[in-house]
């Protein structure tokens, strides 16, 4: 989990993760990214926190590595945003889909702010908590085809089998401070010969965007420089490529 500032979101955060996961199959790292508002503080206060405290915000990609480099070598990583709430059973789910099919390199949540079509058919983005979880209740259950496969999951909420992670790589840090890393890590997952799979009974609430979201100019700018970045590495067009094409669709005619 990446901290800067938001200390609220993440205590929220946290303790769902602390009321659905067993303590015994978790180990939660936090990469502080400078916070300003008593983040700091509260977090070395908690006792079954690994705490990682940078003198600079370093970003999202870097500070994802930090985590990885410090967590358990045989473990899966599961990059969590702060502005995060596991409801039950969310966590138990995606792993389940991952380990669904041994060619899976990393699973993904829908929710109820994520683009990527990942949003969870029928829920309001701003529902309330009582909503949200009331949803979550009925969609964290089984299902008999609940995993959908991707050419790339969003970062807010995503997890990678160790084995593949080995393999690929960790995040690209020239995305820094943060957007299309997880494009990119996707579709290196892909060259791997590995799939991305969505696992739509994997319901996580997300209040979206609070880091980033409060910069609008500045959002955009790093939109467009990591967009470019993202076609230079890969040496064509990606974003043509990593999105349904809807125009396409509306021309096929009904038998």
């Amino acid at each position: 989990i990446l901290s800067w500032n938001l200390l609220e979101y993440t205590r929220l955060c946290i303790e769902s993760i602390r009321q659905t996961v067993p303590e015994s199959a978790r180990q939660i790292i936090v990469v502080d990214n400078a916070s300003e508002d008593g983040s700091v503080e509260w977090l070395r206060e908690q006792t079954d926190i690994l705490l990682i405290e940078n003198q600079e915000n370093r970003g999202f990609p870097a500070g994802c590595n930090q985590g990885i480099i410090a967590s358990d070598a045989d473990a899966d990583i599961f990059l969590l945003n702060n502005d995060t709430v596991l409801p039950e059973n969310a966590l138990f789910w995606l792993r389940m889909g991952l380990y669904s099919d041994e060619r899976n390199g990393a699973a993904g949540s829908v929710s109820n702010y994520v683009r990527n079509n990942q949003r969870a058919e029928g829920v309001q983005a701003d529902g309330t908590m009582p909503a949200l979880f009331a949803y979550a209740e009925k969609t964290n259950v089984p299902m008999q085809y609940p995993c959908e496969k991707k050419l790339y999951l969003v970062g807010f909420a995503l997890l990678i089998r160790r084995s593949v992670l080995d393999r690929v790589g960790m995040l690209d840090e020239r995305f820094s401070p943060g957007n299309f890393e997880d494009n990119d890590y996707g579709l290196r997952i892909l060259e791997a010969g590995y799939y991305n799979v969505l696992c739509k009974n994997s319901f996580i609430i997300h209040f979206g965007s609070e880091s980033f979201g409060k910069k609008e100019k500045a959002l955009k700018s790093i939109l467009e420089m990591n967009g470019r970045k993202l076609n230079e590495k890969w040496g064509f067009s990606l974003q043509y490529y990593l999105y349904p094409r809807s125009e396409l669709a509306d021309q096929i005619e009904a038998p």
